[in-house]
């Protein structure tokens, strides 16, 4: 698991905050849908610029130091001070925007154990069985 999958993982938590959105203001409240669906974008964000700055400053080339500088600044003063903004605009309850964000990681979960599954005996003995019954 590399990189790829952190980019896999930050494109299935923003399809679902588009689908959470979605059917969340139709079938519930849209305050509490668009709560959830901002803590997903915002974890998806904070993911991506953590990834960044990781690829860019754990590398095997010498460091460049301009773009660290810019993740860094980005990521931890702007990113954050936006998610305060956010918290404190009174558009979502906070609950719904810890949701979204927590959800990020139930996205990882699932992804990780969804890999692991296909990587596992058991579905190899089990695409067996299926190929030996036709």
């Amino acid at each position: 698991m590399g990189l790829e999958f952190i980019n896999r993982v930050i494109r299935t938590s923003l399809i679902l905050a588009a689908v959470v959105l979605v059917f969340g203001s139709v079938y519930y409240d849209w305050r509490h849908a668009v709560g959830v669906s901002s803590g997903l974008v915002f974890g998806s964000v904070n993911l991506w610029f953590l990834m960044g700055l990781i690829k860019n400053t754990i590398t095997p080339q010498p460091r460049r130091p301009l773009p660290i500088l810019i993740i860094s600044v980005v990521k931890f003063p702007v990113l954050y001070f936006v998610g305060y903004l956010l918290l404190r605009s009174g558009v979502a309850p906070v609950p719904s925007y810890v949701i979204g964000f927590t959800m990020l990681f139930a996205v990882i979960l699932l992804k990780v154990l969804g890999r692991q599954l296909v990587d596992s005996s058991w579905m190899r003995v089990a695409e067996g069985r299926k190929g030996a019954s036709q």
